[in-house]
């Protein structure tokens, strides 16, 4: 099962990357969870994330995150994990493991993983910053391109 958890870490931080198959059980477990996790847990979640991302080496000098800040969040994300499959959405984990396999909770958590990502971009800081990204851009360069794209 520890296996099935790093995977299932490992789907959080893929997140943002591609979409989540899932059958009919998975998408139970997966509606179990977001209902489950509290917005103190999707916090920890999206701090967990970002601790994880700053070990990269490309990353790490934009960061202060320690080795002990990653590793707390760590283990508070496992014990978050834990009662969360062991406990709130017991039943909804062993029919998605049961009827589609042990990736359903990878898959699961990738959805959870989702919606602890959109709270973040939610927030009207991190908004803002995103959208300070427009004034660097060459906006009659991308109205051109964006003309010649049409029909």
């Amino acid at each position: 099962m520890k296996m099935k958890l790093a995977a299932a870490g490992a789907a959080i931080l893929m997140s943002c990357a591609g979409n989540a198959s899932a059958g009919i059980y998975t998408d139970d477990l997966s509606r179990c969870l977001v209902r489950s996790a509290t917005t103190e847990d999707r916090q920890a979640f999206v701090r967990w994330i970002f601790a994880a991302m700053t070990a990269a080496d490309n990353v790490r000098d934009m960061s202060r995150v320690t080795t002990q800040q990653r590793a707390d969040a760590s283990r508070q994300t496992v014990g978050l994990m834990e009662r969360l499959v062991l406990v709130n959405c017991r039943a909804e984990t062993a029919a998605a493991i049961r009827y589609e396999g042990e990736s359903a909770i990878g898959v699961a958590f990738e959805v959870l993983g989702k919606v602890a990502m959109t709270d973040l971009t939610n927030d009207p800081a991190v908004n803002a910053e995103m959208e300070s990204l427009t004034t660097y851009m060459d906006r009659p360069r991308w109205e051109a391109f964006v003309a010649e794209a049409r029909p």
